[in-house]
Parts: structure tokens; sequence; C-alpha cells
């Protein structure tokens, strides 16, 4: 006997059977508009671009990133890298182009972050506060984002928004190199010795190998009088500078992820000290000439001097170029210029008062005691308990000894005034 099927269930039996038939055609119509393997080319792709910076061949970088973003033109991760890769070639506009279409393809934090730290580069430092607040606005466990904001703040000025910013990262991640590192260098601008020290010790102990915090940390034994230790940490300096073997610097410091670090420190840009040069400021007085010069030749001055000089000239408002500029000439024996840009690093930043000191010694060099003297009394006023070189007690009582000289400081016959043996 036959069974009836109702009419409906004979409908819903064909419609699914078509559909079954039409499957195989309908998922080969979609793999010809799509190609599966697209994101996997481009991910193999990015990870060679990411070696290859790695590697510091950031033109081949380019090349692997632009070919990944050519496999997978909706890969947002390899048009964030490409941002970062063009930042490194100082093709800014570009970077932040990549970057606009990282974001608009995904906002995500990381997206931000790096266009933070190409605003950064670029020396528009309120656009990179903006891009690290948007990113922690998205992401509020990217505590890594404070550290870059502590900088941040500091080139412009604003050293108590940085601390403030380290000191939340260091709540975050007690261990944090970065937050100490940042802590160090603004008690060091302003002028707080014995913060600075303390700071830079402790970062020092986290990271025994990072050059920032060992120049600075010879820095700071110097303007106390600890020639000889001084003279230890830029030795140290010098080691972690030609050793081969050095732990690579990890931008996971930053909050990249680790598949995305290429060991790019961003924050190094614009430091053009270095080690050979504070040796170079230790040798000043006429019959040490020949010693200051040699100092400088061996840091490179000549080459690096020219570029510090064109980066004033692009962020003529920037106080830490300024600053970094008058180290470099008060290296090259041009103590007159060294006096009028530390004069201007004050006016621009008046919270930077270690440059109250690095101006004293400028002036007293450049033949100008009564000047030089009023500089360190300025820092004294501000900063009475701060443990100073004996340098710079004869800088506060030789304006009593000596006449302010007659003719310019920029004579170079005027026999400078005494400044000690020991420098910073």
């Amino acid at each position: 006997m036959l069974l009836k099927i109702p009419t409906l269930l004979v409908r819903l039996f064909a419609t699914t059977a078509l559909a079954l038939l039409l499957a195989p055609c309908a998922t080969a119509q979609l793999l010809q508009t799509w190609d599966t393997k697209a994101r996997e080319r481009s991910q193999r792709l990015h990870s060679a671009g990411v070696t290859a910076l790695e590697k510091g061949q950031t033109d081949q970088a380019v090349a692997l990133l632009n070919q990944a973003i050519a496999a997978d033109a909706n890969d947002h991760v390899a048009f964030n890298t490409l941002g970062l890769a063009l930042a490194r070639q100082e093709k800014y506009e570009e970077a932040l182009a990549a970057l606009q279409k990282a974001y608009k393809l995904s906002h995500e934090a990381e997206t931000l972050l790096s266009t933070g730290m190409v605003y950064y580069l670029q020396r528009d430092y309120p656009a990179a506060i903006k891009s690290f607040n948007r990113a922690l606005e998205i992401d509020t466990k990217l505590w890594q984002i404070h550290g870059a904001l502590g900088f941040t703040y500091m080139r412009i000025g604003d050293f108590e928004k940085a601390e403030a910013s380290f000191q939340r990262l260091i709540k975050a991640h007690p261990s944090s190199v970065l937050a100490y590192r940042g802590l160090a260098l603004c008690k060091y601008l302003s002028g707080e010795i014995t913060a600075a020290t303390k700071s830079a010790e402790h970062a020092q102990t986290l990271s025994s190998s990072s050059k920032p915090i060992l120049l600075l940390l010879a820095k700071l034994e110097f303007v106390q009088g600890n020639t000889d230790a001084g003279k230890l940490r830029v030795k140290e300096w010098q080691a972690a500078t030609l050793k081969k073997k050095v732990a690579p610097f990890a931008m996971t410091i930053f909050g990249y992820p680790k598949q995305h670090d290429f060991h790019w420190d961003i924050l190094l840009a614009d430091n053009f000290d270095n080690g050979n040069f504070l040796l170079a400021r230790t040798r000043l007085l006429p019959k040490e000439d020949g010693a200051r010069r040699s100092y400088a030749a061996k840091g490179k001055l000549a080459a690096i001097l020219p570029q510090c000089k064109a980066a004033t000239e692009a962020a003529p408002d920037d106080f830490y170029l300024w600053h970094e500029r008058a180290l470099l000439e008060l290296a090259s024996g041009d103590y007159a210029q060294a006096s009028e840009h530390f004069a201007k690093v004050l006016q621009l930043c008046p919270v930077c008062r270690i440059d109250w000191l690095h101006l004293a010694r400028a002036q007293a060099l450049a033949g100008k005691p009564d000047e030089a003297a009023y500089a360190l009394n300025e820092f004294r006023r501000q900063l009475p308990n701060e443990k100073l070189s004996p340098i710079f007690t004869q800088l506060a009582t030789q304006a009593k000894e000596e006449s302010p000289p007659e003719k310019p400081a920029t004579d170079s016959n005027k026999k400078p005034a005494s400044t000690g043996g020991s420098g910073f």
C-alpha cells in the first residue's frame, strides 16, 4: 500500500535536493571571486618583511610589505607594519597614509600606537599624545602605552604629566625598564640629580647593557664630581656599543606583540649625544684641547653636529633638540654658541634646570665669569640641596675675582676662566 506523502513535505524534499545539487556550483563561484590563499601569502610576506626590518634591511622590508598588500589588500597588519617601515625611512606622510588604511580596515589599538609613534618621530607631539590616548581608550589593558605617553609629554616640557605616565607604567608593571629610564631622564633634565641617579641606577639593574641608561649615569656621575665613576660608566657605555651579543631591544616594551617586534628603539631618534662627546666635555681647558678634539673625532662630531643642527632648524621650538645641540657645541669647543643655545633651552623649557649648570660652564669657558656665576646661582636657588662637582664652586667665586671681558665672548684669544678638571 502506497503512503500518501503530504504535498508540503514533497516540496521541502525537492527544495533541499536542488540546494544540494547547486551547492558545489555556488562554492566554486565563490572561490573564483575570493582567493582563500591570499591572506596566507600576505602573512608569509609580512613575516619576511619583519625579519628584514630586524636585520636593518628597510628597503627590502618595504618591498616585501608592499607585496603582502598586493597579495591581500584587506590585510591591515601589513599596512600597519608598512607604516613603521616607511617611518624608519623618514617618509612620514607616506607612513601615516599606510596607517590610515590599516585603521580603516580594522580599528585596532596597535595601529593607533604606530600612528602615535610616527607622529612622535615627526615631532608632532600633540598629535602623538592624541593617538596614544585613543589607543588606550580602545584597549585599556595596553598599559605599555603609558611609557610612550611619558616620553612624549617630556618632549613638550611637561615633566609633571610625563612622570605621572611613568608612575602609571610602574604601577602596571613594577619592573618596567622604560618607566625608570623615562623617570631618570625627566629628573635629570629638571635638575633633580639625586632622584635621577636613583631611577637610573634602578633602570640599570633591570637592563645592564642599555646604552641610554649607561650614558645618563655617566653624566650624573660627572655633574656630581664623581670623575672616576663617570669614566667607568663611559667605559661600560663603550663596551655596550661594541658588544656584538647584546640583548636586542624589544618593541613589546611599547605594547607591540612579539610577532611584530623588529627591535627598533624609536625613542633614540633625537639622541645625538654619546659617550665620546661626554669625554670631550671633560677636556675643555686650553692644555687639553688635543684630547677634546680627539674624543670629538672619535664620536664622529663632524658628521653628527650638522644632523643635529638640521633637526633644530626643522623644529625650532623643540627644547630637547637645542639641548642636544648645545651639548655637542660644548664638545666642539664652540663655547659662545653653546652658551646661546643653552639659554635658548631655558627660554623654551624653564623647567629644564640642568641647563643652568651647562650654561654656567659654557659662559665660564667663553670668558664670562659674571654670567657663569649668575647661571650657577640660579640653579642653586631653585635646587639648593643637590650635590654638585667642585667645578661649580669655582664658578661661583670667580666672578668676584675677575672682571667681565671687554671683548666679545667669540674672541678666540680670550683666556677662558678656569673650570677645574671635572666636566659633563
